[in-house]
Protein backbone atom coordinates (compact mmCIF):
# COMPACT_ATOMS: atom_id res chain seq x y z
CA UNK A 1 0.00 0.00 0.00
CA UNK A 2 2.44 2.25 1.13
CA UNK A 3 6.48 2.63 1.79
CA UNK A 4 5.42 5.45 4.10
CA UNK A 5 8.16 3.75 6.76
CA UNK A 6 11.06 4.97 4.67
CA UNK A 7 9.70 8.43 4.45
CA UNK A 8 9.28 8.65 7.90
CA UNK A 9 12.39 7.10 9.90
CA UNK A 10 15.72 8.00 9.56
CA UNK A 11 18.55 5.83 9.11
CA UNK A 12 19.10 5.18 12.45
CA UNK A 13 15.36 3.87 12.94
CA UNK A 14 15.85 1.52 10.28
CA UNK A 15 19.20 0.18 11.28
CA UNK A 16 17.25 -0.83 14.49
CA UNK A 17 14.31 -2.40 13.18
CA UNK A 18 16.81 -4.25 10.77
CA UNK A 19 18.77 -5.63 13.60
CA UNK A 20 16.33 -6.20 16.22
CA UNK A 21 13.38 -7.65 14.13
CA UNK A 22 13.24 -11.17 12.93
CA UNK A 23 12.30 -12.21 9.45
CA UNK A 24 9.62 -14.74 9.66
CA UNK A 25 8.71 -16.31 6.10
CA UNK A 26 5.01 -17.65 5.81
CA UNK A 27 2.99 -20.13 3.51
CA UNK A 28 -0.39 -19.19 2.46
CA UNK A 29 -2.99 -19.11 5.10
CA UNK A 30 -0.50 -19.17 7.78
CA UNK A 31 -2.30 -17.71 11.29
CA UNK A 32 -0.40 -15.05 12.42
CA UNK A 33 -2.70 -13.94 15.24
CA UNK A 34 -6.33 -15.71 16.51
CA UNK A 35 -9.34 -14.25 17.95
CA UNK A 36 -9.25 -13.05 21.89
CA UNK A 37 -5.79 -14.14 22.15
CA UNK A 38 -3.10 -12.19 23.56
CA UNK A 39 -0.60 -10.75 20.98
CA UNK A 40 3.15 -10.16 21.72
CA UNK A 41 4.89 -9.22 18.67
CA UNK A 42 4.27 -6.49 15.96
CA UNK A 43 4.48 -7.12 12.31
CA UNK A 44 5.92 -5.16 9.51
CA UNK A 45 4.75 -6.61 6.39
CA UNK A 46 7.95 -6.86 3.96
CA UNK A 47 6.40 -8.72 1.17
CA UNK A 48 2.98 -10.56 -0.12
CA UNK A 49 -0.30 -9.51 1.44
CA UNK A 50 -2.23 -10.65 4.69
CA UNK A 51 -5.76 -10.68 5.64
CA UNK A 52 -7.27 -9.11 8.07
CA UNK A 53 -10.89 -10.77 9.33
CA UNK A 54 -13.10 -9.61 12.35
CA UNK A 55 -16.58 -10.98 13.30
CA UNK A 56 -19.91 -9.70 11.78
CA UNK A 57 -22.24 -8.16 14.03
CA UNK A 58 -25.14 -10.07 12.58
CA UNK A 59 -24.04 -13.25 11.79
CA UNK A 60 -20.64 -13.49 14.27
CA UNK A 61 -19.25 -14.85 11.68
CA UNK A 62 -15.07 -13.81 10.27
CA UNK A 63 -15.28 -11.43 7.43
CA UNK A 64 -12.52 -9.74 5.71
CA UNK A 65 -11.99 -6.48 6.49
CA UNK A 66 -8.93 -5.33 5.20
CA UNK A 67 -5.89 -6.83 3.17
CA UNK A 68 -2.71 -5.67 4.37
CA UNK A 69 0.03 -4.90 1.56
CA UNK A 70 3.94 -4.31 2.04
CA UNK A 71 5.18 -2.04 4.06
CA UNK A 72 2.32 -1.92 6.76
CA UNK A 73 2.36 -2.84 10.15
CA UNK A 74 -0.18 -5.36 11.93
CA UNK A 75 -0.20 -6.69 15.48
CA UNK A 76 -0.04 -5.25 18.72
CA UNK A 77 0.26 -2.01 17.05
CA UNK A 78 -0.15 0.67 19.94
CA UNK A 79 -3.72 2.24 19.93
CA UNK A 80 -4.94 -0.44 17.52
CA UNK A 81 -4.24 -3.68 20.00
CA UNK A 82 -7.39 -3.76 21.55
CA UNK A 83 -9.63 -2.61 18.66
CA UNK A 84 -8.25 -5.80 16.59
CA UNK A 85 -8.29 -8.11 19.88
CA UNK A 86 -11.15 -9.94 18.29
CA UNK A 87 -9.13 -10.41 14.62
CA UNK A 88 -7.82 -13.14 12.60
CA UNK A 89 -4.47 -12.01 10.69
CA UNK A 90 -3.60 -14.63 8.11
CA UNK A 91 -1.23 -14.82 5.01
CA UNK A 92 -2.97 -14.42 1.99
CA UNK A 93 -0.17 -15.79 -0.22
CA UNK A 94 3.56 -16.35 0.43
CA UNK A 95 4.64 -13.53 2.74
CA UNK A 96 7.43 -12.16 4.53
CA UNK A 97 7.23 -9.89 7.62
CA UNK A 98 9.61 -9.07 10.08
CA UNK A 99 8.57 -9.60 13.89
CA UNK A 100 9.48 -7.37 17.07
CA UNK A 101 8.36 -8.29 20.49
CA UNK A 102 5.96 -5.80 21.71
CA UNK A 103 7.92 -5.26 24.94
CA UNK A 104 11.05 -4.46 23.19
CA UNK A 105 9.47 -2.00 20.99
CA UNK A 106 7.95 -0.51 23.90
CA UNK A 107 11.15 -0.07 25.67
CA UNK A 108 12.58 1.72 22.76
CA UNK A 109 9.84 4.32 22.61
CA UNK A 110 10.40 4.93 26.00
CA UNK A 111 14.00 5.26 25.58
CA UNK A 112 14.71 6.86 22.12
CA UNK A 113 12.42 9.97 21.96
CA UNK A 114 13.01 10.85 18.15
CA UNK A 115 12.46 7.37 16.95
CA UNK A 116 8.84 7.77 19.43
CA UNK A 117 8.54 10.77 17.33
CA UNK A 118 8.91 8.78 14.03
CA UNK A 119 7.02 5.70 15.45
CA UNK A 120 3.92 7.43 16.39
CA UNK A 121 3.59 10.45 13.28
CA UNK A 122 4.41 7.05 10.95
CA UNK A 123 1.25 5.28 12.91
CA UNK A 124 -0.89 8.51 12.50
CA UNK A 125 0.06 9.20 8.97
CA UNK A 126 -1.25 5.15 8.20
CA UNK A 127 -3.99 5.50 9.69
CA UNK A 128 -5.28 8.36 7.88
CA UNK A 129 -4.44 6.74 4.97
CA UNK A 130 -6.25 3.82 5.90
CA UNK A 131 -9.27 6.21 7.27
CA UNK A 132 -9.35 7.83 3.87
CA UNK A 133 -9.41 4.58 1.95
CA UNK A 134 -11.76 3.28 4.03
CA UNK A 135 -14.33 6.41 3.50
CA UNK A 136 -14.08 6.16 -0.32
CA UNK A 137 -14.98 2.54 -0.11
CA UNK A 138 -18.09 3.30 1.87
CA UNK A 139 -18.56 6.23 -0.53
CA UNK A 140 -19.04 8.74 2.00
CA UNK A 141 -17.82 12.37 1.42
CA UNK A 142 -14.84 12.91 2.49
CA UNK A 143 -15.79 15.70 5.21
CA UNK A 144 -17.22 12.59 7.50
CA UNK A 145 -13.82 12.35 8.95
CA UNK A 146 -13.62 15.81 10.19
CA UNK A 147 -16.26 14.74 12.58
CA UNK A 148 -15.35 14.83 16.10
CA UNK A 149 -16.22 12.02 18.78
CA UNK A 150 -17.23 13.20 22.23
CA UNK A 151 -14.19 14.23 24.43
CA UNK A 152 -11.54 13.16 22.01
CA UNK A 153 -9.67 15.95 21.55
CA UNK A 154 -9.44 16.05 25.20
CA UNK A 155 -6.62 13.55 24.61
CA UNK A 156 -4.48 16.37 23.49
CA UNK A 157 -4.58 18.20 27.04
CA UNK A 158 -3.79 15.19 29.00
CA UNK A 159 -1.09 14.04 26.69
CA UNK A 160 0.97 17.52 26.40
CA UNK A 161 2.84 18.76 29.06
CA UNK A 162 3.31 22.08 30.67
CA UNK A 163 5.74 23.78 28.80
CA UNK A 164 4.35 21.99 25.66
CA UNK A 165 1.04 24.35 26.89
CA UNK A 166 3.23 26.60 27.33
CA UNK A 167 4.37 27.08 23.81
CA UNK A 168 0.81 27.13 22.13
CA UNK A 169 -0.05 29.77 24.58
CA UNK A 170 3.14 31.73 23.85
CA UNK A 171 2.68 31.57 19.91
CA UNK A 172 -1.15 31.02 19.77
CA UNK A 173 -3.25 34.17 18.34
CA UNK A 174 -6.39 34.41 20.06
CA UNK A 175 -9.49 34.83 17.60
CA UNK A 176 -13.24 36.28 18.64
CA UNK A 177 -15.34 35.12 16.15
CA UNK A 178 -19.04 37.00 16.39
CA UNK A 179 -22.23 34.45 15.85
CA UNK A 180 -22.13 33.07 11.84
CA UNK A 181 -19.08 34.05 11.13
CA UNK A 182 -17.03 31.38 8.76
CA UNK A 183 -13.62 30.31 10.13
CA UNK A 184 -12.62 28.36 7.46
CA UNK A 185 -14.05 28.40 3.75
CA UNK A 186 -14.85 24.71 2.13
CA UNK A 187 -11.90 23.69 -0.06
CA UNK A 188 -9.53 26.42 0.94
CA UNK A 189 -6.11 25.12 2.57
CA UNK A 190 -5.90 24.64 6.17
CA UNK A 191 -3.75 27.15 7.81
CA UNK A 192 -3.91 26.65 11.65
CA UNK A 193 -4.98 24.33 14.40
CA UNK A 194 -7.45 25.79 16.72
CA UNK A 195 -8.46 25.00 20.13
CA UNK A 196 -11.60 26.38 20.85
CA UNK A 197 -12.06 28.35 24.21
CA UNK A 198 -15.31 28.96 24.63
CA UNK A 199 -17.87 29.01 22.28
CA UNK A 200 -19.53 27.02 19.61
CA UNK A 201 -18.49 25.98 15.96
CA UNK A 202 -20.46 24.15 13.43
CA UNK A 203 -18.53 21.54 11.03
CA UNK A 204 -20.77 21.76 7.40
CA UNK A 205 -20.73 20.24 4.00
CA UNK A 206 -22.70 19.19 1.11
CA UNK A 207 -24.25 15.57 0.92
CA UNK A 208 -22.19 14.85 -2.10
CA UNK A 209 -18.10 15.72 -2.58
CA UNK A 210 -18.49 17.92 -6.07
CA UNK A 211 -15.76 19.59 -7.49
CA UNK A 212 -13.70 21.57 -5.83
CA UNK A 213 -11.91 23.86 -8.07
CA UNK A 214 -15.39 24.75 -9.60
CA UNK A 215 -16.82 25.36 -5.87
CA UNK A 216 -13.77 27.78 -4.91
CA UNK A 217 -13.75 29.89 -8.09
CA UNK A 218 -17.11 29.57 -9.52
CA UNK A 219 -19.56 29.41 -6.41
CA UNK A 220 -21.33 27.53 -8.85
CA UNK A 221 -23.17 25.20 -6.04
CA UNK A 222 -26.14 26.82 -3.73
CA UNK A 223 -27.47 23.78 -1.96
CA UNK A 224 -27.64 24.59 1.71
CA UNK A 225 -24.86 22.77 3.70
CA UNK A 226 -25.51 20.21 6.28
CA UNK A 227 -24.22 20.39 9.79
CA UNK A 228 -21.76 17.23 10.30
CA UNK A 229 -21.10 18.32 13.95
CA UNK A 230 -20.25 20.77 16.31
CA UNK A 231 -17.11 21.96 17.62
CA UNK A 232 -17.09 23.41 21.39
CA UNK A 233 -15.12 24.26 24.48
CA UNK A 234 -12.30 22.15 24.47
CA UNK A 235 -12.87 20.47 20.94
CA UNK A 236 -9.96 21.23 18.04
CA UNK A 237 -9.77 21.86 14.38
CA UNK A 238 -6.97 21.28 11.76
CA UNK A 239 -5.25 18.55 13.26
CA UNK A 240 -4.83 16.27 10.26
CA UNK A 241 -2.90 19.10 8.46
CA UNK A 242 0.27 17.79 9.95
CA UNK A 243 -0.19 14.31 8.68
CA UNK A 244 -0.84 15.08 4.87
CA UNK A 245 -1.66 18.44 3.97
CA UNK A 246 -4.95 18.61 2.12
CA UNK A 247 -8.12 21.52 1.32
CA UNK A 248 -10.91 21.41 4.40
CA UNK A 249 -13.96 19.94 2.93
CA UNK A 250 -15.96 21.50 5.43
CA UNK A 251 -17.16 24.94 6.49
CA UNK A 252 -16.39 25.97 9.82
CA UNK A 253 -18.87 28.19 11.13
CA UNK A 254 -19.38 29.91 14.92
CA UNK A 255 -22.59 29.15 16.17
CA UNK A 256 -22.56 32.31 18.52
CA UNK A 257 -19.62 34.30 19.87
CA UNK A 258 -16.26 31.70 20.22
CA UNK A 259 -13.27 32.25 21.07
CA UNK A 260 -10.18 30.38 20.30
CA UNK A 261 -6.54 29.85 20.46
CA UNK A 262 -4.91 29.20 16.79
CA UNK A 263 -1.35 28.24 16.42
CA UNK A 264 0.07 29.33 12.60
CA UNK A 265 0.63 26.27 10.52
CA UNK A 266 4.28 27.84 10.01
CA UNK A 267 4.84 27.89 13.76
CA UNK A 268 3.82 24.37 14.60
CA UNK A 269 5.48 22.95 11.52
CA UNK A 270 8.79 24.37 12.84
CA UNK A 271 8.09 23.04 16.46
CA UNK A 272 7.73 19.70 15.49
CA UNK A 273 10.75 19.62 12.97
CA UNK A 274 13.22 20.80 15.52
CA UNK A 275 11.82 19.65 19.35
CA UNK A 276 11.58 15.96 19.42
CA UNK A 277 9.94 15.68 22.80
CA UNK A 278 7.28 17.67 21.29
CA UNK A 279 6.80 16.08 18.28
CA UNK A 280 6.45 12.62 20.18
CA UNK A 281 3.98 13.77 22.71
CA UNK A 282 1.62 15.87 19.47
CA UNK A 283 1.90 12.71 17.04
CA UNK A 284 1.06 10.28 19.80
CA UNK A 285 -2.11 12.20 20.50
CA UNK A 286 -2.86 12.33 16.70
CA UNK A 287 -2.27 8.69 16.42
CA UNK A 288 -5.05 8.23 19.76
CA UNK A 289 -7.12 10.29 17.40
CA UNK A 290 -6.97 8.90 14.25
CA UNK A 291 -7.76 5.61 16.60
CA UNK A 292 -10.52 6.62 17.37
CA UNK A 293 -12.01 8.16 14.03
CA UNK A 294 -11.12 4.38 12.56
CA UNK A 295 -12.55 2.82 15.51
CA UNK A 296 -16.12 4.69 14.48
CA UNK A 297 -15.75 3.90 11.35
CA UNK A 298 -15.32 0.06 11.72
CA UNK A 299 -18.17 -0.19 14.22
CA UNK A 300 -20.48 2.04 11.33
CA UNK A 301 -19.54 -0.57 8.95
CA UNK A 302 -20.71 -3.47 11.38
CA UNK A 303 -17.70 -5.49 13.00
CA UNK A 304 -17.12 -6.09 16.29
CA UNK A 305 -14.91 -4.22 18.00
CA UNK A 306 -14.13 -4.32 21.41
CA UNK A 307 -12.78 -0.38 22.23
CA UNK A 308 -15.70 0.64 23.78
CA UNK A 309 -14.72 -1.29 27.00
CA UNK A 310 -11.60 0.78 27.09
CA UNK A 311 -13.33 4.05 27.48
CA UNK A 312 -15.04 3.25 30.77
CA UNK A 313 -11.97 2.13 32.88
CA UNK A 314 -10.40 3.98 35.64
CA UNK A 315 -7.44 4.80 33.42
CA UNK A 316 -9.42 6.51 30.87
CA UNK A 317 -11.83 8.74 33.43
CA UNK A 318 -8.71 9.77 35.24
CA UNK A 319 -7.21 10.99 31.82
CA UNK A 320 -10.36 13.12 31.05
CA UNK A 321 -10.20 14.40 34.55
CA UNK A 322 -6.47 15.17 34.15
CA UNK A 323 -7.52 17.14 30.63
CA UNK A 324 -10.33 18.96 31.89
CA UNK A 325 -8.39 20.19 34.62
CA UNK A 326 -5.34 21.45 32.71
CA UNK A 327 -7.59 23.06 30.16
CA UNK A 328 -8.90 25.54 32.76
CA UNK A 329 -5.98 26.02 33.72
CA UNK A 330 -4.73 27.18 30.14
CA UNK A 331 -7.69 29.10 30.11
CA UNK A 332 -6.66 30.63 33.59
CA UNK A 333 -3.69 31.70 32.13
CA UNK A 334 -4.41 33.13 28.75
CA UNK A 335 -6.98 34.92 30.72
CA UNK A 336 -4.71 36.82 33.41
CA UNK A 337 -2.02 37.20 30.51
CA UNK A 338 -4.42 39.23 28.30
CA UNK A 339 -5.53 41.42 31.31
CA UNK A 340 -2.76 42.13 33.31
CA UNK A 341 0.16 40.88 30.81
CA UNK A 342 1.75 38.61 33.87
CA UNK A 343 2.40 34.68 33.74
CA UNK A 344 1.04 32.39 36.56
CA UNK A 345 2.48 29.28 36.86
CA UNK A 346 0.79 25.90 36.54
CA UNK A 347 0.56 24.54 39.91
CA UNK A 348 0.17 20.66 39.38
CA UNK A 349 2.18 17.87 37.38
Amino acid sequence: MTDYLLHEFSHQDLDWLLHNGQIRELSPKTVLRQPDRPCHEIYLLLEGSLSLAMPYQNSGQLQEFLQLTSGELTGAIPYLETLFSAATIQAIDRSCVLCFDRTQLADKLTQDIAFSAHFYRAQAVLLWQRLQFLAMQMKLNPAFLARVNLKEAAILFAELQDQDLDWLIAVGQIQMLANQTILQPRYHPIEALHIVLEGALSLQALDDSPDAIAQVFLHSDLRSLQELARLARGDLFGETLFLQPHPSYVQIQALRETQLLSIPRWRLAAKLLHDDGFAMRFYRVLAGLMASKYQAIVSQLGFVTHQETLEVGDSFLSKMAMAEARFDWMLKRIKTQSTSGREIQWSFN
